[in-house]
């Protein structure tokens, strides 16, 4: 019975110390869902806006095609009219040349929406590239790192092309102008290119040195596909 009696307090602390782990495990549990829940509750109002984004630029290139269609019955329009000026005997040259004008000035709206229609195309479908920084050397000393930030304007993606004379870690942040932050890590990266998924706002890019006892030489190419 005295064992018994000194046994039991300590079962009833194991109970209770196995309680309370179990109610902390659960609230980090439920924590960690939380975190997670907001996470892809803001991703998925990302998603909407670059898909909102996406059909404003389509609905942009319909409406230039129909300007182009526009512009060239006004052209053939004025073609029209400008051969008939030519067959008529009493036209004037003044009036032939303010038809000309005309006419050029349509071509040159059409070549400008055609141009657009481009530019929103190659948007639509990442077909836009852009180097931000090319073969950017670094030299860091055991423990250092580097850093620098790139501000963009359209969903995308990354492509970070690195050669190191040893493994380094890399971070690459980015901050969206929605609030969104993703972040993407590498570990004893000493060449190679990496891609990562980039939404409207600042691209962090930070380098470290993570040797204590030996420098590294870093040269780094940022490419930016949108």
């Amino acid at each position: 019975m005295e064992e018994s009696d000194k046994i039991s307090p300590k079962n009833d602390g194991k109970s209770k110390g196995l309680i309370i782990g179990l109610a902390a495990a659960a609230a980090i549990v439920a924590a960690l869902w939380l975190t997670t829940f907001a996470y892809y509750q803001g991703a998925s109002a990302q998603i909407s806006q670059l898909q909102q984004t996406l059909q404003e630029m389509k609905g942009n290139i319909t409406k230039y095609e129909q300007e182009i269609n526009n512009y060239k019955q006004e052209i053939s329009k004025y073609q029209n009219q400008l051969s008939q000026y030519k067959q008529q005997s009493t036209s004037t040259q003044q009036e032939i040349d303010q038809y000309k004008q005309k006419i050029s000035k349509y071509e040159q709206e059409i070549n400008q929406y055609k141009q657009k229609i481009n530019n929103y195309q190659q948007i639509v479908y990442l077909e836009k590239s852009t180097t931000l920084v090319s073969n950017k050397l670094i030299n860091l000393a055991p423990g250092d790192s580097y850093s620098a930030n790139f501000y963009v304007y359209y969903a995308g993606y990354g492509e970070l092309i690195i050669s190191s004379s040893q493994g380094v870690y890399i971070k690459v942040s980015i901050e969206a102008y929605n609030g969104i932050v993703l972040n993407y890590t590498w570990s004893g990266v000493s060449q190679g290119t990496l891609y990562f998924p980039v939404l409207p706002g600042v691209i962090k890019i930070e380098i470290v040195n993570d040797h204590f006892w030996v420098g590294a030489t870093v040269t780094y190419t940022l490419k930016y596909h949108y």
